[in-house]
């Protein structure tokens, strides 16, 4: 063998002991055509989409709790107007009772 061939195996050998400590394998999974991931890489792949899955999570629980606070609003505003309203009523009753 010549140098050149020699160097080739050996980046090829470097390359396979990589792919096998990140859990590449060239074998394809008959599930999605994929190559197969397991070791560091497949738990890396779970980890995003765990974060992903939290992520969206969360933003459908800020945007209930952004809900819920303006329905608070409004039913603090008709709360406010209602009491209004019925001090004005009492205010015109007291009137009309203390002129008879």
């Amino acid at each position: 063998m010549n140098g050149g061939t020699v160097h080739i195996q050996s980046v090829a050998a470097n390359v396979e002991q990589l792919c096998s400590h990140l859990g590449i394998s060239s074998e394809i999974d008959a599930a999605d055509g994929q190559p197969s991931s397991q070791g560091m890489l497949g738990e890396i792949r779970h980890l995003i989409s765990s974060v992903q899955t939290k992520a969206l999570g969360e933003g459908q629980l800020q945007a209930s709790v952004d809900e819920l606070m303006d329905a608070v609003r409004e039913q603090m505003k008709n709360g406010s107007e209602q009491r209004t309203a019925l001090g004005r009523h009492r205010v015109l009753v007291v009137r009309v009772d203390s002129k008879l």
